[in-house]
């Protein structure tokens, strides 16, 4: 029998694993294998240093997102405050209280005996009842505006003006010569304070 003793087959399992390593150690794989890691091993830790870079950058962008919003954030209070504090107080009418209008040619005096211009019926800054005169073709909202600037806040208004007062409010109003007449403002007006009234 080739081996007679444990002792004998424990040094040969020992040689046998020995030699086995040292090929292993020597192989050219071995030394590609170890070649390859290396390499992952840098590329590795070069996308490691990478993503922190990216990381801290990103960051960095966040708070400056995060300060500029908040700097949008107080300005846009600051705005809405400013347009709070210029909206008119108590009144209803979501119409803007409009400035004076100039008229446009001097008046001349009234012959003795022509009839008089009607007295405004609770102007614009008396704060007086007023009739919804949008709803009279040709007149829009800046246009209502003016009329009331004008005094003429009613339908009843508009019906007692004479042919000359109609001339005169199509000058006030920068329209075209039989603009009120051709939309027929005094007829609709009449139609809509008996309507309003019934």
């Amino acid at each position: 029998m080739l081996f007679t003793s444990p002792l004998q087959l424990f040094v040969l399992c020992a040689v046998a694993a020995g030699g086995w390593l040292l090929g292993f150690l020597v192989h050219p794989d071995s030394a590609r294998r170890r070649v390859t890691i290396a390499r992952l091993s840098r590329e590795l830790e070069h996308l490691r240093k990478d993503s922190q870079l990216r990381l801290r950058d990103a960051s960095r962008a966040k708070a400056r997102l995060e300060l500029t919003k908040r700097d949008l954030s107080e300005k846009l209070l600051a705005a809405e405050a400013a347009i709070e504090a210029l909206r008119p107080r108590g009144d209803d009418d979501p119409l803007p209280s409009p400035a004076p209008i100039a008229p446009l040619t001097t008046p001349t005096p009234a012959p003795i005996g022509a009839a008089t211009p009607p007295e405004p019926v609770g102007g614009w800054l008396r704060g007086g009842a007023r009739d919804d005169l949008t709803r009279i073709d040709g007149i829009d909202t800046p246009t209502s505006i003016r009329l009331f600037a004008l005094g003429i806040t009613r339908y009843a208004d508009l019906e007692r003006l004479s042919e000359q007062e109609v001339a005169q409010l199509e000058t006030r109003l920068m329209l075209a010569e039989g603009f009120i007449a051709e939309h027929g403002w005094q007829r609709q007006a009449t139609l809509l304070r008996t309507a309003s009234e019934a």
